[in-house]
């Protein structure tokens, strides 16, 4: 069921503070449990790709019902123009401050990681009739909640090309202009894929090894001295295959996750001495 409100009932609602830029956030008054996502854009195709993805969210979660998801669960009209989501609110922590906090041991941010990159497995081994990624992979886009659980939040920017009139939207940080391995448009904008999420969560990954420094720019030889490094510091041999794949333009991107497990802090605390960016 769709919520329509007008103007003047937001008034009546709490500003909720996030990160994102892209929409405001607002709870109401006796009811934590949900959010309500207002965008800001007053884009008319901008706002028509938004409705028809969450109409295809819906008919995707029919199939696959994957639990982590946080779907949309009805559309706002403001003044009977469509302009955002019903949420459920997750209480617990953003990953991008989680996974950057001091205060968060490496073992803690390895068991987040490795749920993140089962959530992405799961869309990555969903019916391929839905041609589905989650295309914007950042700490931003992921919470770990107070249960302990993961959440993948923002999902009306997954991809689901295989549903008519369903669109992609791209992530910011597809932005390593060095890479040959993934499709990039007319305006060097990178479309996002299975590839570019397996590779965006492997640069995930290494921003965590190398406690937080950014690698999403990284050029191919300093990649490949790091690849080098985790060998010579005896990283398991199947993890730094598949965190070579990323770049490798004559293989498919393996995902990481199930090689998490064999992460020795003592070889990241040598690791983090030795590797300069």
């Amino acid at each position: 069921m769709d919520l329509r409100l007008s103007k003047d009932d937001l008034k009546g609602m709490n500003y909720f503070n996030t990160m994102a830029s892209e929409a405001d956030f607002y709870t109401v008054h006796d009811n934590d449990s949900y959010l309500l996502k207002i965008y800001s854009s007053e884009d008319e195709i901008y706002l028509e790709e938004k409705s028809k993805k969450i109409d295809a969210l819906r008919l995707f979660n029919e199939e696959e019902k994957i639990s982590e998801l946080v779907l949309p669960k009805a559309k706002i009209f403001i003044e009977d123009r469509f302009k955002g989501e019903v949420l459920k609110r997750i209480k617990g922590y953003n990953a991008h401050y989680y996974l950057g906090s001091n205060n968060v041991s490496l073992r803690r941010k390895i068991d987040a990681l490795r749920k993140i990159g089962l959530i992405l497995k799961k869309i990555e081994r969903s019916n391929p009739k839905y041609n589905a990624c989650f295309s914007d992979v950042h700490g931003g886009n992921f919470m770990i909640g107070y249960d302990n659980n993961v959440y993948a939040i923002d999902t009306t920017g997954m991809g689901l090309l295989g549903i008519p009139g369903s669109t992609n939207f791209y992530t910011y940080f597809l932005v390593n202009r060095h890479l040959s391995k993934y499709e990039v448009d007319c305006y060097g904008i990178m479309h996002t894929s299975k590839q570019t999420d397996i590779y965006c969560y492997a640069m995930m990954i290494i921003e965590v090894l190398l406690n937080n420094k950014n690698v999403f720019s990284l050029e191919t030889d300093q990649y490949r001295k790091l690849l080098e490094l985790l060998d010579k510091l005896g990283f398991d041999s199947r993890l730094v295959n598949s965190l070579s794949s990323v770049m490798d333009d004559d293989v498919s991107n393996i995902n990481p996750v199930i090689y998490l497990d064999t992460i020795e802090e003592e070889k990241v605390k040598q690791l983090r001495k030795s590797f300069n960016i």
